[in-house]
């Protein structure tokens, strides 16, 4: 790095842009999580699931937004350190010879990854809102098959 008195805070901002996006991608899988069970709901038309789900989503999310601030702050705060002399270009914010900036890309790919699966969660989710007489399947009980009697072998006895 060019600028050895900013070295130790770029490591250090690194390191916590790291871990706001390893938590970020945490939350997002619970938060997918949660969608899928959503969807699970509407097909059960189980309305008191979904308010609960619908509760814990709110909640997730604000944990989500928090560790979003963090990044884009964390961002923010090394794109100053490498403007002071370059433009901030993703190659100089992540260098690829150094260890956390290959983690970062990596969390990255995930976070865009989870993105597009929850974006097709969320289409199904309104899918079946807007369609519910034609998705909806019975309750466990009524879907199970007959259950087989149990065999029992009976002696005649003469008296």
């Amino acid at each position: 790095m060019s600028y050895p008195s900013d070295a130790a805070e770029w490591k250090i901002l690194h390191e916590q842009l790291k871990e706001a996006l390893q938590k970020e991608v945490y939350i997002m899988r619970e938060l997918l999580a949660n969608m899928d069970q959503e969807e699970l709901s509407l097909l059960l038309n189980d309305q008191g699931s979904i308010n609960e789900l619908l509760e814990q989503r709110s909640r997730i999310i604000e944990r989500l937004s928090s560790f979003r601030l963090c990044r884009i702050d964390a961002t923010e705060k090394i794109e100053k350190i490498i403007a002071k002399g370059n433009v901030p270009t993703t190659e100089r914010i992540l260098p690829s010879e150094e260890d956390t900036s290959t983690e970062i890309l990596s969390l990255r790919d995930q976070l865009m990854a989870l993105t597009e699966q929850m974006n097709r969660q969320q289409t199904q989710n309104q899918y079946l809102i807007e369609h519910p007489d034609h998705t909806r399947i019975a309750p466990r009980e009524s879907v199970q098959r007959a259950k087989r009697k149990a065999s029992v072998a009976t002696y005649q006895i003469k008296k």
